[in-house]
């Protein structure tokens, strides 16, 4: 798993989360979620995929 935090001028940060697993997408931008609530969270299966 491999996860950016990109600050880029916006109002609130940007998280990207890389991995092949769906599921663990979906957790980890569950689990940042509860924890910050104001951030733009991207996902991506692969580092192609996220660029």
């Amino acid at each position: 798993m491999q996860m950016s935090i990109l600050l880029m001028g916006r109002q609130y940060p940007i998280i990207l989360i890389i991995d092949d697993s769906k599921a663990f997408r979906e957790f980890a931008k569950y689990s940042i979620r509860e924890d910050i609530k104001f951030v733009n969270i991207f996902q991506a299966s692969t580092g192609v995929e996220g660029l």
